[in-house]
């Protein structure tokens, strides 16, 4: 019997540091990856090797964490007492899981990658930016050699040194000085 009641209180210990463990994995973010994609870039065959391990790992690791059943259901320490042909020992499971302590997460590196990505995202927004503003010019040119092109073929030399004066006074100088 008393293997009975520590079997009850392990499983409900164990069950509630699982939840724990869940309750900050669903908190993580966990990106979908894009194995093809990854894959093309490993060459060597050691390397595919790391790689099909790497993947096996976090098959794995994905499965457990979609694999929570939901919250835990606290332990009730008043039944398992009643229950059990040994309630001392219970009462000594439960003076020491109320002493368990679970680390804290230190978040400092999260908020120094945070500011980081913060920086990288006004750099990408600026350079965003920047690019829109090329793009408009290099549309602009391209129309601008599109007009030239189509005008190529009707305009007359007399309207090309009437929209370009320069033109019209260099190549007058060359002919004044005979230089054909």
């Amino acid at each position: 019997m008393l293997r009975v009641a520590l079997a009850g209180v392990g499983r409900q210990v164990r069950a509630n540091c699982l939840a724990s463990t869940r309750g900050l994995a669903e908190k993580a973010v966990v990106p979908e990856l894009d194995w093809s994609d990854i894959s093309k870039i490993v060459v060597s065959e050691e390397g595919k090797r790391e790689l099909a391990s790497l993947r096996k790992a976090y098959e794995e690791i994905m499965t457990y964490i979609r694999s929570d059943p939901g919250p835990v259901e606290p332990i009730d320490w008043d039944e398992l007492s009643k229950n059990s042909d040994a309630p001392e020992v219970v009462k000594m499971f439960k003076e020491a899981y109320s002493k368990i302590e679970f680390p804290k997460l230190d978040d400092s590196m999260l908020k120094e990658f945070e500011s980081e990505f913060a920086q990288l995202q006004k750099q990408a927004e600026k350079s965003k930016q920047e690019a829109e503003l090329r793009l408009q010019e290099i549309d602009q040119e391209i129309q601008n050699i599109d007009a030239a092109i189509a005008r190529l073929h009707t305009t007359t030399i007399d309207e090309e040194l009437d929209a370009n004066p320069a033109l019209a006074r260099q190549i007058d100088k060359e002919i004044s000085e005979h230089k054909w």
